[in-house]
């Protein structure tokens, strides 16, 4: 597992920049000894994905962990908090719908035209 450095900037990071909590919100950071744990307003049977980045405003975000289903409407994750600075968001995984054969199901039929 990656090391991460908590700061004073990551706290504003998680709790009130626009693009890093439009998913799945960062409700609470808990510093423990050698760790953080996120505290993230989910919604029950929805995925997400924690990823990080070293800057707030440039660079690729990197996934921390595999794709997590909450159970609950809040779900604690804890990462490792002892290298590098990183910024976090959690991202809400859109699934694809599925029709028959695995292929996405067809658009819905347009609505009737009135008088015809």
């Amino acid at each position: 597992m990656k090391r991460y450095t908590f700061s004073a900037a990551l706290a504003l990071c998680l709790i009130g920049a626009g693009e890093a909590v439009a998913s799945g919100k960062i409700t609470k950071v808990d510093p423990q000894a050698g760790s953080i744990e996120l505290t993230i307003q989910t919604t029950p049977g929805d995925s997400y994905q924690m990823q990080c980045r070293p800057s707030l405003v440039s660079g690729d975000w990197v996934d921390l962990e595999t794709v997590f289903v909450a159970n609950a409407s809040s779900t604690i994750k804890t990462v490792d908090a002892s290298a590098s600075k990183c910024y976090f968001r959690v991202v809400k995984i859109m699934e694809q719908p599925i029709g028959p054969g695995g292929d996405p199901p067809p658009p819905p039929p347009p609505p009737p035209v009135p008088g015809a």
